[in-house]
């Protein structure tokens, strides 16, 4: 259950201890200690604990945390720490997946196997190579550890636009010009994809660009991406990346002005008080619109910083402007997100409805005010807040107009998304609490980004100083490329933001903000939420068998998705083949028993390896699997060649339907075409008679696509069971098969106790979609 309470950066400090054990809702790490130091490789162990609520991996993604270190000597400098990729321990308790990134600036820890609830773990370990920043063996430095909860999007097929397209209510939506309807974002080429207000360097309109989902933009519409030419890095949210959990916290951005020099501080508060009492936004000695963040301890220029403190650490930081948020970004070693990726984790790979809302329908609530039950520690609830609005009245505990405690609409009492607000994978507050900012595709500045990440340093002014970064070197044109950052981001370039302009909740595809250069300004209803591509290394190998094979049949492996030029290298013991440079290959074996196969990913100078153990079971079996209830319907019948019939008799089997025959042009098939139609068009509801003795059940689909006639092959199969066999129907499942494999692709799963089972088949394209073959199998 993707139901969140709420998130904050934790940190703890090493050495001349601060805070030794800092707790946020959902998130502890305690229990810190420098430990092992080798002075011939100049390393320290950092151990600690670690234990955050809430935690899930199920079979289609999980939450993490990403986590950091800053090291200072007596000077009071702060810098940012460098991990080695290896000599780190997942210690004891929950077992953890840990994955130091290329560039060594953090690790993202999540749970490595499928599970939810609470994630307890013990002794964790990342080594701190001290000596590449510059450390004496004889130092003691400070080091504090930093933590922040992330969502994991995985990569794959997402539709961009609401339903309607060009004729959309959603203020400037993109659609796909043929079709003048949304479109699916894969690593094929897109055809032109336009909004109503794209401009180029002369600011002149230009309607259309294309998108390659694993290499990047089109800008020219030539069919091919040209480095220096192209976008050839952007961002498109077809590679899987992570978002974090929650908007940046008061907490979070105190902790982070607590490690800035005093100049630095002043850059990034409203009010640059040192007066001990006064509040950071305003110079006031009340809190305004529910910012905490107060001067605890006054500093001096040049030489002390001040000390920060805030009362509500939970709480959503407002009051953020796009430079603000960029420099925490930059800091916490992150990036930037895009308007396309905001899409993806909002929406994930269902079809788009019109004016469809993050939380997963079309329904909001006008209801601005708010009232807290429960003193505003971390623990409160709120009656009354209206679903997807910002900013609203609250009234009870603090009082006043401003954002509440992030997630608050998720808790054990509330699991569906319409409920919490959360977004299709996990996400809280995407469409409510506070405005945010994304980069944006509708002009030169935004186009530029090339999604490279936060160094964790920031220029001495105290600006985020990454190059292609939005408002790189004072760029406030749209019209003008981003480029090197010399004297950091201090404008806004290439920024739209994703906004509630009144109550009436944001629509996913809603571009209306996106379009202009935001405001420096700080606002009282803007936070910001950063993300990071995923690491080529942060990956768990994926069957989606539920757990298990069968002798004799092929099961289908999952590479993760990587940018152009990764490779592939599996293993497979005692299997055929026995291994395999392909990103998704098929496996065979031949007798029961428990085989590693292992995989190994290199992007560029990175290299990760993962390793799962495979159950295979005794050898698939057909009784009856098509027997009882069998319905099949479709939403558009062009073709008179498209009655599904079933068959046991072919070698493919255990059960079959469809003829199967491949050769291009004689083919039967099941499938529809002409118009383009929204849902799952295509479905059947199988009857397993009894699960007794039913260990595992398997679908698998053949397509020939024949993308020169604008056919397509199976893009997603949502899976559900019922109680009888006409349902209710519960979803259990969403399987978003390979591109282009012209072989079987086994979807097999372990099925609850369910004896109903109804299988929907669509592509997220939703028009011409042909199936030539498909069978049915039980495993015993």
């Amino acid at each position: 259950m993707k139901s969140f309470f709420t998130s904050l950066l934790v940190f703890v400090g090493i050495m001349f201890c601060l805070n030794p054990i800092v707790f946020g809702n959902g998130l502890v790490i305690s229990n810190t200690a420098l430990t092992g130091q080798n002075t011939t490789s100049q390393t320290w162990q950092v151990r600690f604990n670690l234990t955050w609520e809430n935690s899930w991996r199920d079979n289609v993604n999980n939450d993490a945390v990403w986590v950091f270190c800053k090291w200072s000597t007596t000077t009071g400098v702060w810098n940012h720490a460098t991990l080695n990729v290896s000599g780190f321990s997942t210690g004891t308790g929950t077992p953890l997946s840990i994955q130091v990134s290329c560039d060594r600036k953090g690790a993202m820890i999540s749970r490595r196997d499928f599970g939810s609830g609470t994630l307890n773990s013990t002794t964790v370990e990342l080594q701190w190579a001290y000596g590449t920043d510059g450390v004496s063996n004889g130092a003691t430095p400070l080091l504090t550890i930093y933590g922040i909860e992330m969502v994991y999007i995985p990569g794959g097929p997402f539709t961009i636009g609401d339903g309607n397209g060009v004729n959309s209510s959603s203020s400037n939506s993109l659609y796909a010009v043929s079709q003048h309807l949304p479109y699916t974002i894969d690593d094929r080429m897109s055809p032109v994809i336009s909004s109503s207000n794209f401009v180029n360097a002369s600011g002149s309109p230009v309607n259309f660009l294309r998108i390659d989902g694993d290499n990047g933009l089109d800008l020219n519409c030539d069919g091919n991406i040209v480095t220096g030419q192209d976008s050839a890095m952007y961002p498109t949210g077809y590679l899987p990346f992570y978002i974090m959990k929650y908007e940046i916290t008061q907490g979070q951005y105190c902790d982070f002005l607590n490690t800035l020099t005093y100049t630095q501080q002043s850059s990034r508060v409203q009010n640059s008080t040192n007066t001990p009492g006064q509040y950071a936004w305003d110079g006031l000695t009340a809190p305004t619109n529910r910012q905490t963040i107060l001067v605890q301890t006054a500093g001096v220029n040049s030489t002390t910083p001040r000390v920060y403190s805030t009362a509500r650490p939970d709480r959503a930081c407002n009051y953020l402007n796009a430079m603000d948020g960029m420099a925490y970004t930059d800091w916490a070693a992150l990036r930037p997100l895009t308007e396309l990726e905001f899409e993806k984790a909002c929406r994930g790979p269902l079809p788009p409805v019109l004016n469809d809302r993050p939380w997963g329908n079309t329904n909001y609530s006008c209801n601005s005010g708010a009232t807290i039950v429960g003193n505003e520690n971390g623990t409160e609830s709120v009656t009354g807040l209206g679903l997807g609005y910002a900013n609203p009245a609250v009234s009870q505990g603090d009082g006043g107009t401003g954002p509440v405690r992030v997630g608050i609409l998720a808790n054990n009492s509330t699991s569906t998304r319409s409920a919490t607000g959360n977004t299709f994978y996990g996400v809280c507050n995407m469409g409510d609490n506070l405005n945010e900012y994304y980069i944006s595709l509708n002009h030169v500045a935004g186009r530029s980004f090339r999604g490279d990440h936060g160094n964790g340093i920031l220029v001495s002014a105290g600006h985020a100083d990454v190059s292609n970064w939005p408002g790189a070197s004072a760029n406030s044109s749209n019209t003008t490329a981003n480029s090197f950052s010399n004297t950091g981001s201090t404008a806004t370039a290439g920024f739209g933001a994703k906004n509630n302009s009144s109550c009436n909740g944001l629509v996913i595809s809603d571009r209306g903000s996106m379009t202009s250069n935001p405001s420096t300004g700080r606002n009282t209803s803007f936070g910001f939420r950063a993300g990071c591509s995923a690491l080529s290394g942060d990956f768990t190998i994926s069957y989606p068998n539920g757990g298990y094979a069968a002798v004799g049949t092929a099961s289908s492996f999952f590479g993760p998705l990587m940018p152009v030029g990764t490779t592939y290298s599996w293993s497979f013991p005692s299997g055929t083949p026995a291994s395999s440079t392909v990103v998704n290959p098929q496996v065979t074996w031949s007798s029961a028993g428990t085989y590693n196969a292992t995989l190994t990913v290199t992007q560029g100078s990175c290299t990760a390896t993962s390793i799962v153990a495979v159950p295979v079971i005794a050898a698939c079996s057909s009784p009856s699997i098509l027997s009882g209830t069998q319905s099949w319907t479709q939403s558009n019948t062009t073709y008179s060649n498209n009655t599904p019939y079933a068959t046991n008799t072919s070698s493919y089997g255990p059960t079959r339907l469809f003829d199967g025959n491949t050769t291009a042009g004689s083919q039967s098939y099941w499938g529809y075409g002409g118009s383009c139609v929204t849902g799952a068009p295509m479905w059947v509801v199988v009857d397993f008679v009894s699960t007794t003795n039913l260990n595992g059940i398997g679908i698998y689909t053949y397509a020939r696509p024949w993308h020169g006639n604008q056919y397509y092959d199976v893009d997603m199969v949502i899976i559900e069971t019922g109680s009888s066999s006409t349902g209710p129907w519960t979803q259990v499942g969403l399987v978003t098969p390979a591109k282009d494999i012209n072989a079987f692709q086994n979807l097999s799963f372990i099925p609850t106790s369910s004896r109903y089972w109804r299988f929907s088949f669509s592509n997220s394209q939703d028009c011409n979609m042909l199936i030539n073959e498909l069978r049915f199998n039980r495993c015993n």
